[in-house]
């Protein structure tokens, strides 16, 4: 058994994720060859960073990447900092040569992203961007099914994620609704999820064309511009002074695959009754699949082949026979948790790293799925097809 010291970047919602994570993981894959250890949380400030290492027990704080990156006793860095600080973060652990996992986005623009692939490429260190979706249970199972030619040839994907966390106008201005420190809205922050889930099961975009739209243009200052993310807590923050939107609420976009298939997404934050509202079906020649992230224990599966009296959607329920299946209670229909999902990364990330494996989604997935975002806000400018660059 070794263990692994971690060094993380930020103190805010995702650090709290991946704290429970790191200490759920060994429990899962008991007897696990690595044991994260917390070791180190970093902010920008002491109280951030003590706060942030009181609450989720890690053994100490530093303020300020520098010093965290002097640590001879990190063996990682994990980067849940806000969008606009991964590329500055992720060059300085590169030159430092340290192995970087990262929350997705990997940046917010293609060009930063290009950047930080090949700084950590020349480095030598090892990458992963937290396009957690993939790892899901049913979603890899999915994987697999598509990957034996199950379903056939894939002639079409459809992909959803929506959100209601933005509906409500009164809800204050943060740094989501500004797309110099966040990206381009929806597409970036959700949509990304979605494209990335697209390319792992079907493969990569040719061309793209799509819109996008700010339901809500403006929106009320708060007096905490720290303030945890989107909650409606912060409504008592605000105040009389209103701020101008410059990300999308909701975009809707379309793509032409290198394999010939189809594809049609929609993502929003606007969308009345949804929580985490992620979804995608795959129809091939052969039969289909869809999933939604409200049952992420169920994977529907048609077959063509089916007897004509029992053609339809058949549910199976993840289990002990199904990916990661010894790392759950033997019952199927226990269901899982979002700690349990990033435990499940976590444990491939820390594999990876330590066995010199490629993860996947590394940086360069991470720059695909960014130069599909940044093509389909060219293509509502253009109003025109965009192609995805070769890079």
């Amino acid at each position: 058994m070794k263990k692994v010291n971690v060094g993380i970047v930020g103190s805010g919602l995702m650090c709290k994720l991946h704290s429970q994570s790191y200490a759920l993981m060994p429990l899962m894959f008991a007897p696990s060859p690595y044991v994260p250890v917390k070791k180190v949380l970093c902010d920008v400030t002491e109280e951030l960073a003590r706060a942030g290492a009181e609450n989720y027990l890690w053994e100490d704080y530093v303020v300020g990447v520098d010093a965290l990156l002097e640590r001879d006793d990190i063996d990682f860095v994990d980067i849940v900092a806000p969008n606009r600080f991964h590329r500055e973060i992720a060059i300085a652990a590169a030159r430092a040569g340290k192995n970087i996992y990262c929350e997705k986005p990997l940046g917010i623009r293609s060009e930063e992203c290009l950047e930080m692939c090949l700084e950590a490429e020349k480095a030598g260190v090892k990458t992963a961007v937290a396009f957690n979706k993939r790892r899901w249970p049913a979603v890899v199972y999915a994987k697999q099914l598509i990957d034996r030619g199950e379903i056939g040839e894939i002639l079409y994907f459809r992909g959803t994620y929506q959100q209601s966390d933005s509906l409500k106008p009164d809800l204050p201005y943060s740094w989501r609704y500004d797309e110099k420190r966040a990206g381009y809205g929806v597409v970036t922050d959700i949509g990304s999820h979605v494209i990335d889930l697209c390319r792992y099961l079907v493969g990569d975009f040719e061309e793209v064309i799509g819109m996008r739209k700010i339901h809500i243009p403006e929106r009320p200052m708060m007096r905490d511009q720290n303030a945890a993310y989107q909650r409606e807590a912060n409504i008592a923050q605000r105040t009389e002074e209103l701020a101008r939107v410059t990300t999308d609420d909701t975009a809707v976009f379309m793509g032409k695959m290198k394999g010939g298939a189809m594809s049609l997404f929609d993502v929003s934050r606007c969308a009345s009754g949804q929580g985490d509202g992620t979804g995608f079906e795959v129809w091939g020649s052969k039969g289909a699949i869809r999933w939604n992230m409200q049952y992420q224990s169920e994977l529907q599966v048609s077959r063509e082949a089916s007897p004509e009296d029992q053609r339809g959607f058949t549910t199976i329920q993840m289990g002990t026979p199904h990916p990661y299946g010894d790392a759950f209670w033997c019952v199927p229909g226990f269901g899982t948790g979002l700690a349990d999902n990033k435990a499940l990364e976590i444990h491939d990330v820390i594999k990876s790293f330590e066995e010199g494996l490629e993860f996947h989604s590394n940086f360069r997935d991470g720059l695909k799925v960014c130069q599909v975002v940044d093509a389909v806000v060219e293509s509502q400018r253009t109003n025109s097809w965009v192609k995805i660059q070769e890079i």
